[in-house]
């Protein structure tokens, strides 16, 4: 038996090796399966220009400004769906990663952004806080009137929305 295995090293070395790449493949692709669960199917996805425009409106709008790469983000967007499913409401969601941070659009959206908010020790107005994400904001009549930082569950979201009337 040890004279085989001396005799056949390299071929029983390939072969363990063949065999650990191909369970890191399987496991590494049933991980993406599983953590790709980022469902942004029940929200409408919008640029900082079309943000800009709805804000205008006296009706209220909830926006969200994410990314799928936020740990936050990912456990924060099934409780949005669990409400759009549960009272048929509209959500705009804004993807970071894909916000274009300079130029005339990002400038009058940020302008929008004048909700004052104290988040870990600083305090300032929305706009200074892109780039934490998620990021909740309602909009009325060109004004930011809530903003929120952070993930929600859904017992803590649904108040906020029924007092901004965004849930009727």
């Amino acid at each position: 038996m040890i004279k085989f295995i001396k005799e056949n090293i390299a071929t029983i070395l390939l072969v363990i090796t063949i065999i650990i790449v191909a369970v890191i493949v399987v496991l590494k692709d049933k991980n993406e399966k599983e953590e790709n669960t980022y469902d942004l199917s029940k929200v409408k996805i919008v640029d900082i220009k079309e943000a800009t425009k709805l804000y205008a409106d006296v009706e209220p709008h909830f926006f969200i400004i994410a990314r799928d790469t936020c740990s936050a983000c990912q456990s924060f967007l099934p409780a949005v769906n669990e409400l759009i499913d549960k009272y048929k409401i509209e959500v705009y969601y804004i993807d970071l990663l894909k916000m274009d941070r300079e130029g005339e659009d990002y400038e009058a959206f940020t302008k929008l952004l004048n909700y004052t908010y104290e988040y870990d020790g600083q305090v300032g107005t929305m706009d200074k806080f892109i780039g934490y994400t998620p990021m909740l904001l309602i909009s009325s009549n060109n004004d930011t009137i809530y903003g929120s930082l952070g993930s929600m569950s859904t017992s803590a979201l649904e108040p906020v929305l029924r007092e901004y009337s965004i849930i009727k």
